[in-house]
């Protein structure tokens, strides 16, 4: 198990240092590629972070089951 475990470390080393030479050489894609991951981590965060607000989070109030909002309408249309 143990030397199961070292091997997979050891290739995963391997990988890293192989990805850090290639990036190294190509300064430009690693700035594109890092900038890209940085939108893309932050617009997820951001949407999650909304989302929850909207959606998840329950309402701060004792009973919000039990909330309704009354309206009245005259020929489909509604007011307040």
């Amino acid at each position: 198990m143990h030397a199961m475990r070292r091997a997979l470390v050891g290739l995963l080393l391997a990988n890293v240092r192989y990805a850090c030479r290639v990036l190294r050489r190509q300064p430009m894609f690693s700035s594109v590629a890092v900038l890209t991951m940085a939108l893309g981590i932050g617009a997820t965060t951001a949407v999650f972070s909304v989302m929850y607000g909207l959606l998840v989070r329950p309402l701060p109030y004792r009973d919000p089951g039990r909330l309704v909002m009354l309206m009245y309408g005259h020929q489909g249309r509604v007011s307040p």
